[in-house]
C-alpha cells in the first residue's frame, strides 16, 4: 500500500514548510463515548502526544446518530485528519465515503472497521490491539491458577468436580472485542485441555455500573458455585468486584488468591492495576494505550512531513493496520 500519498492537504503542498505544517493542523479525535475509563487514558495520551497540533474531543456519548453529524460539521472546518473510534463500526464505511470527498485521512482506533472497509484504502489506517490475544491471555492466566487440567487445583475448582464452572461477563453486544475476546479466552481454555462449564454470559456495555448489576444476577443465581469470572474488560471487573465487596463475598486487606474466585480483566487501566495490588482483581491484559497514542502520533508525523515509511517504527499488517502488542498483567509484573 502507498504510505507516501498526502501531497496536498487543503491546498497547502508538503514541499512548502512541511516541518511546520503539525502546528497548523486541526485534527478532529472523535471518541464514542467519554465515560469510558480506557478511551479516556488513550485520549489523555494523544493530547499529550498530538500537542504540537490543534486537537479537539468530539464525545458521541454512545449515539452513533451524534458522531454522524458531529464528523458532518467537521468536513468544512478546515480539518486536516479525522482520528475516529466509532460507536459502531458497521458505519465506518460511510464514514470514509464521506470523508474521502473532502480528502481528510482517518486514523480509526479502537474500535477496528471491517476488514473489506480499509483493505486498500489509501488514507485510511487502524491502530488497536488484538482481541484474539487478550482473550488467549486472560485464559492462561487462569491455567496458572487451576494447574493440570487432568487434576485441578483444589484451591480453585471449590467442587472438586475437575470442571471450571466460569461466568463471562461481555462488553457491548456486537462489538467485535467483546465477541473475539469471550471465544478465544474459552477456547483457549478447552485447548489447553480444561473442561468449562459456562454458567451465565451477560453483557455490561464495558461500564462499571452495568457490571455491578450483571455481577449482583450472576452471584444471586450461582452463588457459590461460580469459580471464574472472565471479563472483556476492566471496568466490568471492577463493578463485579464492587457488588462482590458491598455483600462481603469478596474479602478486605487480603491477596488474591484468598478471594472466593478469581476475576481476570482486560486494559490494566490505573484503576484496574489498582485493584490488582489491592488484591481483587487476579489479572489483566495490557491493552496499552500510550503506545497506541504513540503509534497514532507517529502516523501523522510521517503522513505530515512526508517521511519515508520505510523507517516506521511499527509494523503494519495488512499494510494499513497497526497492532500494538499486548502483556499479561498480575501482581509479580506490577511490583
Amino acid at each position: 500500500m502507498k504510505k507516501n500519498k498526502i501531497v496536498s492537504l487543503l491546498g497547502v503542498s508538503l514541499l512548502v514548510l512541511s516541518s511546520c505544517k503539525s502546528s497548523s493542523s486541526k485534527v478532529g479525535i472523535f471518541i464514542y463515548n467519554g465515560n469510558d475509563t480506557f478511551i479516556t487514558e488513550l485520549t489523555g495520551c494523544m493530547k499529550t502526544d498530538l500537542k504540537s497540533y490543534k486537537t479537539q474531543i468530539f464525545d458521541a456519548s454512545e449515539s452513533q446518530v451524534t458522531q454522524n453529524e458531529q464528523i458532518l460539521n467537521c468536513l468544512n472546518g478546515n480539518y486536516s485528519y479525522f482520528l475516529i473510534n466509532t460507536v459502531d463500526r458497521l458505519a465506518s464505511s460511510a464514514i470514509i465515503e464521506k470523508c474521502s470527498s473532502k480528502n481528510i485521512p482517518i486514523i480509526f482506533f479502537n474500535r477496528e472497521p471491517l476488514s473489506e472497509d480499509i483493505t486498500g484504502k489509501d488514507d485510511i489506517y487502524y491502530v488497536g490491539t488484538s482481541a484474539e490475544v487478550a482473550g488467549q491471555y486472560q485464559a492462561e492466566m487462569a491455567a496458572d491458577l487451576f494447574g493440570n487440567p487432568t487434576s485441578l487445583n483444589s484451591q480453585y475448582d471449590k467442587n472438586g468436580d475437575g470442571i471450571i464452572q466460569l461466568t463471562i461477563i461481555k462488553g457491548e453486544k456486537g462489538h467485535q472485542d467483546a465477541e473475539l475476546r469471550t471465544k478465544y479466552a474459552t477456547n483457549k481454555l478447552r485447548d489447553l485441555g480444561y473442561n468449562i462449564d459456562i454458567l451465565s454470559i451477560q453483557s455490561a456495555d464495558w461500564m462499571r455500573s452495568e457490571g455491578k448489576t450483571v455481577m449482583k444476577n450472576m452471584y444471586e443465581t450461582y452463588g457459590d458455585k461460580i469459580e471464574l469470572v472472565l471479563s472483556n474488560n476492566d471496568d466490568m471487573a471492577l463493578g463485579a468486584i464492587d457488588y462482590l465487596v458491598e455483600n462481603k463475598v469478596f474479602l478486605e486487606n487480603v491477596t488474591n488468591e484468598k478471594q472466593p474466585f478469581p476475576i481476570f480483566g482486560v486494559d490494566a487501566t490505573d484503576v484496574g492495576k489498582k485493584a490488582i495490588k489491592e488484591g481483587y482483581l487476579s489479572g489483566t491484559v495490557l491493552n496499552d494505550a500510550q503506545l497506541q497514542s504513540t503509534a497514532i502520533a507517529n502516523l501523522l508525523d510521517y503522513e505530515t512531513t512526508g517521511k519515508d515509511f520505510a523507517d516506521f517504527p511499527f509494523k503494519f499488517t495488512d499494510g494499513n493496520r497497526i497492532y500494538v502488542d499486548e502483556k499479561k498483567v498480575r501482581i509479580a509484573d506490577l511490583a
